[in-house]
């Protein structure tokens, strides 16, 4: 897998999803979000996101996670990944 290529392609999906709403992150705790997408060189990328509340007590800053994968032995090894995490005005920090 092209690493540079993969955390490109991440990146753009992962700015997309983290532009949704607080509420919106919320509805899909608990409901792995998958997508595809192409990257420059033509290879098809898999890439899930899940959200999560930071602290599971306090149940007030979500955690977003992307991890992105080409479907090859990568994929069972160690995806690259990027999280944020996004408080109830949906602020990034």
């Amino acid at each position: 897998m092209d690493k540079t290529e993969a955390q490109g392609v991440l990146d753009q999906q992962f700015a997309s999803f983290t532009r949704r709403s607080y509420a919106e992150l919320v509805a899909t705790i608990d409901r792995p979000q998958a997508v595809q997408a192409k990257g420059p060189s033509g290879t098809t990328y898999n890439i899930e996101f899940n959200v999560f509340y930071d602290d599971s007590h306090q149940k007030q800053d979500l955690r977003i996670m992307g991890s992105i994968d080409d479907g090859g032995g990568r994929s069972f090894m160690l995806p690259l990944t990027k999280s944020e995490i996004m408080k109830p005005t949906g602020e990034l920090v």
